[in-house]
């Protein structure tokens, strides 16, 4: 089935589906399109449903590449053992739940964002898009949301401009050797300790611009 090209084909499909209100004249080559502006629109109308949500400080969202769950499996497991509340796909997921929506509301509902980087995970688009809205939360809350944490070097030489502002501005977790017991725990500790007293710290706030 032919499809248009993207991403510039679907802003401007979604302008003209707005303009006619339905998929009445969407030909078959733009079902694809459709499809997604249909989505786009039951999450914005699920949005505008919603009481505004005050998030809950002192849990985390678990942002995650599929290929680094070994490690994230290891850190949700320890993180919920030391009492911190948190959100990790694999485990709050339900069957027949809608992907789109039901992270979009984890991520206003929990505190701060955990991103565990590395280079499965810095090239993707959606690190890109959360980060980027992450950024746009802190400056509107003056609040710390952003905690990241890393698997390997990749994030201090990628180019795109979201990892850029990570490394330059915020002091990431250093997970590369988790695969060793002892180099583990020690990173997992110092984790613990940075995330305990974030309530009644006044440094919580995010580095301004």
């Amino acid at each position: 089935m032919q499809t248009l090209p993207l991403p510039e084909t679907l802003n401007a499909y979604i302008v003209y589906l707005e303009l006619i209100g339905n998929k009445r004249q969407a030909t078959e080559h733009n079902y694809q399109l459709v499809d997604l502006y249909a989505m786009r629109r039951s999450v914005e109308r699920s949005k505008s449903d919603r009481p505004a949500v005050q998030p809950v400080e002192d849990t985390y969202f678990i942002g995650h590449s599929s290929k680094d769950r070994a490690f994230v499996d290891r850190l949700y497991a320890d993180l919920k053992s030391n009492g911190f509340r948190c959100w990790y796909a694999p485990h709050d997921i339900r069957t027949g739940d809608e992907f789109r929506l039901v992270i979009d509301q984890a991520l206003q509902e929990y505190g701060g964002f955990m991103l565990v980087l590395s280079r499965n995970s810095v090239k993707s688009d959606w690190a890109r898009d959360e980060v980027e809205a992450i950024f746009e939360r802190e400056h509107r809350e003056q609040k710390q949301r952003l905690f990241p944490i890393r698997l390997d070097d990749s994030i201090m030489s990628a180019h795109q401009a979201w990892a850029a502002s990570i490394r330059r501005q915020r002091h990431i977790a250093d997970f590369r050797e988790w695969q060793q017991p002892e180099k583990y725990t020690a990173a997992l500790t110092r984790l613990l300790t940075d995330l305990r007293p974030r309530a009644k710290d006044p440094r919580t706030r995010p580095p301004s611009d």
